[in-house]
């Protein structure tokens, strides 16, 4: 190969513009022993890409991957088919212990609770006193209302406002 056009391969080949046939003569022409010295500092370059593109898969490995797969399928057959279904179950069958241990604790202490309050100190003695609870019952209720009315009137009154504006 001539040695004078090689450094207008080297320029077209890395300006992306060199063709595959003209890159496979700088792959032979770097793969020489003895190179100039100006061009030596390319080599690694091209011998690197040679090497990139020896390996080869062996001829059995279609045969050997088809083996670890099957390996694996019959492996994940047996979680597949036995061990999704009890785990479910497993799963199953904790949650539901658990809600019952934990409805079983809520009603000891509830009924601890509740035992310990004496519900008729609370209950009126005449029915002056009935009639008393229940106004300042019906009053504490109007007055809440009457509250969330006047905070209604003001908030339609902005809107009004705001349909001015527009």
């Amino acid at each position: 190969m001539d040695k004078h056009i090689i450094p207008a391969l080297l320029d077209k080949y890395f300006e992306g513009l060199s063709s595959l046939e003209e890159e496979q003569q700088l792959k032979q022409f770097f793969a020489q022993p003895d190179l100039p010295a100006d061009l030596a500092v390319y080599q690694p370059l091209f011998q690197w890409q040679v090497a990139e593109n020896a390996p080869r898969l062996p001829d059995d490995f279609e045969e050997h991957l088809l083996a670890i797969i099957a390996e694996q399928d019959h492996k994940g057959f047996f979680r597949r088919i036995i061990m999704h279904p009890l785990s479910r179950v497993a799963a199953v069958v904790l949650l539901s212990v658990g809600m019952w241990w934990a409805y079983q604790r809520d009603l000891s202490n509830a009924s601890a609770a509740t035992s310990s309050i004496n519900w008729e100190q609370y209950e009126p003695k005449t029915p002056e006193e009935a009639l008393n609870i229940t106004r300042n019952a019906m009053i504490m209720i109007s007055r809440e209302l009457n509250k969330g009315t006047s905070r209604v009137a003001k908030e339609v009154v902005k809107v009004r406002q705001l349909g001015k504006v527009n």
